[in-house]
């Protein structure tokens, strides 16, 4: 089981045993380590392990040889724009999404190795229903979901386009999603 820790990277822990292994370099939390926090874990349908920290980047770890691949923000409009990643998802074409914490939701296309940028726009239909993307769980039939702070997105593929649905504005910490999980039904 890997483990994303505030002020030390990861910690894997042997779900049997539960002996754990830390990356000793951690213990300064004054090092100028990558991914010093993790705030979000993913594994792809290639057992990539992708990790969302705090320092405005995304890894991605190739389980045969353990290198980690850095996508930051550079020059290339398609590159990673900087945000802090809080949720991952991979669809069926083994596309990653990926929500941001301040400037909404990312879409990585692996054979490209390009990411596309979606946003919240209050003048425009059919856009993010806020730049804060908590989750995201892409259903059977493909349908994207995203819960953000305002609300679910739904994006059809067909229709490529974002479908919004707010929650009532009773208070700001009742409209705020975190999570979805799907019953048996």
């Amino acid at each position: 089981i890997w483990a994303g820790k505030q002020g030390g990277g990861l910690t894997k822990i042997d779900p049997l045993t539960l002996n754990y292994e830390e990356d000793e370099r951690y213990a300064n939390v004054y090092a100028k380590l990558p991914h010093m926090t993790v705030a979000s874990l993913f594994r792809d349908s290639k057992n990539n392990m992708w990790l969302g920290s705090w320092d405005k980047v995304v890894y991605r770890v190739n389980p045969v040889d353990k290198k980690e691949m850095v996508f930051a923000k550079t020059s290339d409009p398609f590159s990673f724009p900087g945000d802090d990643p809080l949720a991952f998802a991979e669809d069926e074409y083994e596309h990653i999404w990926i929500g941001g914490r301040y400037n909404g939701l990312y879409f990585f296309h692996p054979a490209t190795k390009k990411f596309f940028h979606y946003k919240h726009d209050p003048s425009k239909e059919g856009t993010l229903a806020d730049n804060q993307v908590n989750c995201i769980y892409i259903d059977r039939s493909g349908i994207v979901w995203i819960g953000t702070n305002r609300g679910i997105s739904i994006y059809d593929p067909a229709q490529q386009k974002f479908t919004q649905t707010f929650l009532p504005e009773i208070d700001k910490e009742h409209r705020t999603l975190y999570d979805f999980y799907v019953d048996e039904n």
